[in-house]
């Protein structure tokens, strides 16, 4: 049976356990960085393992709660900004039949893929959401850019205007917010040169707060997968949300 959502829902995972972790933090008004290893394997949270097909266990975790929401809720549509070419639809299609099962389902349909290469394509297509359900079409619910990384990493450093594009590109999904939950998905750095293993979200500290949370997915290492893939852990990194218990 299909779960009914009111407007000020989390999108959740469906394992209850999961569930119970990310509860407060994925509803409308957010704007979550989801950082960590991009190994492809298993995505786990709390001990619940969630199967992936060989990707990056970053682009999974959003991928699975985008295609759940959508199932759930058929008045809503995904704008899923893809900045480095590599979204499957193919991949996408296998991770939806296993949420749908034999149930026929459009979600697809409503998960809108925007290729953007170069920071003002990601404005113009921002410009595009709506920030009311005033019209009768699916209201854009759910905003995700992977990776920010790709498109403001190269600007920092050489640009002097860099800092204030980011500021910019943050502030224009702060408006998208206002209707949406908005996932952006960031790469990592080392902290220290010397020890190249310990990682942390990349773009520098002034980036991590002008989100509302980071959800971190560290490797907990072989669980005896068959497979070869590699088991990871769901941790809140930081937040400014208060969560009520």
């Amino acid at each position: 049976m299909l779960k009914s959502y009111t407007d000020d829902d989390d999108l959740l995972s469906g394992l209850p356990r999961f569930d119970q972790f990310l509860s407060g933090l994925t509803g409308k008004r957010r704007v979550l960085e989801i950082s960590g290893e991009r190994a492809s394997g298993k995505t786990v949270g709390q001990d619940i393992a969630i199967n992936s097909s060989p990707t990056t266990a970053l682009q999974f975790l959003v991928l699975h709660l985008v295609l759940r929401y959508l199932v759930d809720t058929p008045s809503a549509s995904v704008l899923w900004i893809d900045t480095t070419s590599d979204f499957s639809v193919s991949w996408a299609a296998e991770i939806l039949s296993g949420l749908a099962g034999s149930e026929p389902s459009d979600a697809l349909d409503r998960l809108q893929i925007c290729q953007a290469f170069e920071v003002e394509t990601v404005f113009q297509a921002l410009d595009t959401v709506p920030t009311s359900n005033l019209s009768n079409t699916p209201s854009m619910r759910v905003v995700v850019i992977d990776t920010v990384t790709t498109l403001l990493s190269p600007l920092l450093s050489p640009m002097p205007q860099g800092h204030a594009i980011m500021t910019a590109l943050m502030r224009q999904l702060r408006v998208v917010a206002r209707n949406a939950t908005v996932f952006v998905i960031n790469d990592t750095v080392a902290v220290d040169a010397k020890q190249p293993k310990i990682r942390k979200p990349a773009l520098g500290p002034s980036f991590t707060f002008m989100t509302d949370a980071t959800l971190w997915l560290a490797s907990v290492g072989d669980r005896g997968e068959d497979d070869g893939s590699t088991s990871h852990v769901v941790q809140l990194y930081r937040t400014k949300i208060t969560v009520s218990s």
